[in-house]
């Protein structure tokens, strides 16, 4: 990514993220958090990391007119207690008229070939029913270590 891409990487995010009621996010939820929370967070999460010196994060330019139409951005997290590094998945976004190609999996395979630790855990939050992602964990020849869930009660 450059730094002129950043504002069309916001803009995506913000699309994808922010404003899509299909999206589900603890920072939408304003039982908890105030309206324009969502919004400030991903934008801050987005400039924070896009750029960072332990981001490994792509994003795809359609041709010529270098119009962003993706991003995937993990993060090298050093854990004090694992011995290994964590490679985290941060966010990923695609353009609506380029979903139903998988681009989030070529992006994501991608990564994988860039991580300079072959032996690492990778923290991922999906769900487990989006099954294109976990096959693509499993060709990715990561073995799953553990799985977390996390609950919300909101009565």
């Amino acid at each position: 990514p450059r730094k002129e891409d950043l504002d069309q990487v916001l803009v995506l995010c913000h699309d994808s993220l922010t404003y899509n009621d299909r999206f589900i996010s603890r920072f939408k939820n304003t039982k908890f958090f105030e309206s324009g929370d969502a919004k400030r967070y991903f934008g801050k999460w987005i400039e924070n990391t896009l750029f960072g010196e332990d981001s490994i994060s792509t994003v795809l330019v359609e041709g010529e007119d270098e119009t962003v139409i993706g991003f995937f951005i993990y993060v090298r997290k050093e854990v004090k207690e694992l011995e290994l590094p964590v490679y985290k998945g941060i966010l990923t976004a695609v353009l609506p008229s380029y979903r139903g190609h998988q681009l989030h999996l070529v992006m994501q395979s991608h990564l994988y070939q860039l991580f300079p630790d072959k032996i690492c855990y990778l923290d991922n939050t999906t769900q487990l029913t989006n099954i294109g992602v976990i096959k693509n964990h499993v060709r990715s020849e990561k073995v799953l270590d553990r799985v977390v869930f996390t609950f919300c009660r909101l009565k």
